[in-house]
């Protein structure tokens, strides 16, 4: 069965107070969806997949490390891919990585994890769902 995970952007600016100047993240470019090796629920076994993502975090204080929060298309707690026919899910989780800083700009990598257990009686087929990813400073 093939599993991908497209996704959505939101950036958010923090407003400090008068005296100090704004916080503010934004996204650099937009990843390519994550992808996963095809599972087979005849021998389950963790699976993961991974994109990278560029951001820009700006603040009176130096770089600030963003917060990331993620919202799945199918479901948030847990995040989860439905499957393109049935009412059928398989859930996942997401974990990031900074990878590099150069001045405000930030690379991160995005890695979408699936436990074998999660879909060893699943049924044969597509999955996705898409994964908005919220930056804030």
């Amino acid at each position: 069965m093939l599993a991908y995970l497209r996704f959505a952007f939101a950036a958010v600016a923090l407003l400090a107070s008068p005296v100090l100047l704004a916080q503010t993240c934004s996204f650099n470019s937009s990843p390519s969806g994550i992808v996963f090796t095809a599972f087979d629920p005849s021998a389950p076994s963790t699976q993961t997949a991974f994109t990278t993502l560029r951001i820009k975090c700006v603040s009176a204080s130096g770089t600030p490390t963003p917060a990331f929060a993620f919202t799945g298309q199918n479901g948030s707690a847990p995040l989860q891919m439905k499957h393109s026919v049935q009412t059928a899910y398989i859930p996942y989780t997401v974990s990031t990585l900074r990878t590099s800083v150069s001045g405000s700009n930030q690379e991160w990598r995005l890695t979408a994890t699936v436990l074998g257990s999660s879909y060893v009686n699943a049924y044969a087929g597509s999955y996705s769902d898409i994964l908005t990813v919220g930056i804030t400073p």
